[in-house]
């Protein structure tokens, strides 16, 4: 699976950027409803997903970089045997980079808004990792 947050959404980024649904089920477990999995039975065919599913990344031009992703991206990977039990699972996260404010002065609203995002994002992100330890 392979899908991104952008503006606090989240999109599949292998079925056409379907917008997903996240809720947390009995387990206190997070859930996204509606993910797309597909298997990949070669490194060839995870390289052209992997491909594929970046190309459809949310990304705009900014002072500092002409295609600047705009978005956190996650690939899961699910290892599984052959009789599909999970063996094993590996997550790749992409992080939009940070936005400095001086950047901003030449950015339009929307950039300015997506920076403030990436930043209250980030910043999340560090106290998750802090609280860890």
């Amino acid at each position: 699976s392979f899908y991104e947050m952008y503006g606090g959404r989240f999109y599949d980024l292998l079925n056409r950027r379907q917008r997903l649904q996240l809720f947390e089920d009995g387990k206190q477990e997070m859930v996204i409803q509606g993910l797309t999995e597909k298997p990949c039975v070669s490194c060839q065919e995870l390289d052209d997903m992997m491909v594929f599913a970046n190309s459809a990344r949310s990304t705009h031009a900014t002072a500092s970089n002409d295609v600047s992703s705009r978005s956190h991206a996650i690939c899961v990977i699910s290892l599984r045997d052959q009789s599909g039990t999970l063996c094993g699972k590996l997550t790749l996260v992409d992080l939009a980079g940070s936005e400095r404010a001086i950047d901003y002065k030449s950015h339009n609203r929307q950039r300015r808004l997506e920076g403030s995002e990436i930043n209250k994002s980030l910043l999340a992100l560090k106290e998750c990792i802090r609280a860890m330890g």
